[in-house]
């Protein structure tokens, strides 16, 4: 197995194998088996704090009843490549699941999980917490989706009941066949994936060593697994060009100059 060092220790890396029960469970759709196979007790979600306010106290919060759970046992933690986001190990192999999109699987453990992710005021992703996690006996999931708003988890239905009654969540139960809205804040997260997509796509034509590799087609223009179509190469003219006025950072904060032009390319590359 293959090890990277950080934090004065090596950490091991996660293959295919260890997240196949996941892809093999998981299938297109808008209930909670788009991100969570349906082997466990309990289900539920968790709202993302809008914005960056309380974001520390939410992810403590989730991560509290995780350790419970599972004390003494490794986390597999998992870090959705975006393009945009701190990956924890960039040169890391990727794993794939859900849509075709790539993750950063490496063992490690809570402390890690609430410290290893930095973010900064373009990163898609707020907070520390990695957008997947389970223990290394598989008793629970925790799996964020690129398009959603809110974590998904599955698990024993003590732990879900912690999850629930935990004053600073905003959790609710969800069945199995249940239909999963949109989206919670109202805000539609399709047009940062466009924007990374194609953020990924542009510095990977011009690749050399020490810059990511560039985007498959199937990540640019896939679909997500809430069966929506994804990213740019399924947008119509008129689709794209309705955010060419809407693309912008997140939060409605001033963009730089700078980045105004890089965003013109990339629309531009997209065809819009």
């Amino acid at each position: 197995m293959t090890r990277l060092a950080r934090d004065g220790r090596t950490w091991p890396l996660g293959t295919d194998v260890e997240v196949a029960w996941i892809v093999n469970g998981t299938s297109i759709g808008r209930t909670i088996t788009a991100a969570i196979p349906p082997v466990f007790e309990a289900y539920a979600t968790v709202v993302l704090p809008e914005g960056s306010e309380g974001q520390d106290q939410h992810d403590q919060a989730v991560l509290g009843p995780l350790r419970e759970q599972s004390a003494g046992q490794p986390w597999w933690l998992g870090y959705l490549d975006t393009g945009a986001d701190d990956i924890v190990f960039p040169d890391a192999p990727r794993v794939t699941l859900y849509a075709g999109w790539h993750y950063v699987l490496v063992q490690a453990g809570p402390e890690q999980a609430a410290a290893w992710r930095e973010s900064s005021p373009w990163s898609f992703w707020k907070g520390a917490l990695p957008n997947l996690m389970f223990p290394a006996d598989r008793s629970w999931l925790v799996s964020t989706l690129w398009d959603d708003d809110w974590t998904c988890i599955g698990g024993p239905a003590e732990l879900v009941d912690r999850l629930l009654r935990h004053p600073d969540l905003q959790a609710r139960a969800v069945s199995l066949g249940q239909r999963l809205p949109a989206r919670h804040h109202g805000r539609d997260h399709s047009q940062y994936r466009l924007l990374f997509s194609a953020a990924r796509d542009w510095a990977g034509g011009c690749h050399r060593p020490g810059r990511r590799p560039a985007v498959s087609a199937r990540h640019v223009a896939g679909r997500s697994p809430r069966g929506c179509a994804a990213d740019a190469g399924s947008h119509d003219r008129r689709e794209c060009n309705q955010r060419r006025h809407s693309l912008g950072p997140p939060g409605g904060a001033a963009r730089p100059p700078a980045r105004a032009g890089l965003l013109h390319r990339l629309r531009e590359r997209q065809g819009c």
